[in-house]
């Protein structure tokens, strides 16, 4: 029994989820928190968006300049500390 668990294990791959979420020029505000190394956009419906945790100020700078690319030139960007934890 235990060699059929380990099996299982050893196979076992965890699943990629992928969420759709709005396009990118319906994206009008970024909130920026250096302490947590988090990004956060979101839509006028602060509802609608998403938050990305960074393991680097690296990257998450690399992120920035994606989004300077990809965000609509109106879009706003709000440095301060956000409430997730």
């Amino acid at each position: 029994m235990a060699v059929v668990a380990a099996v299982k294990l050893l196979n076992w791959e965890n699943p990629v989820h992928h969420r759709q979420t709005a396009p990118w020029h319906l994206h009008e505000f970024v909130t920026i928190d250096h302490k947590r190394l988090m990004v956060i956009i979101h839509c006028d419906d602060v509802t609608t968006g998403f938050a990305a945790r960074f393991p680097s100020k690296e990257l998450m700078a690399r992120y920035l300049a994606f989004l300077h690319e990809v965000l609509p030139p109106s879009a706003e960007y709000i440095e301060k500390a956000s409430n997730w934890k």
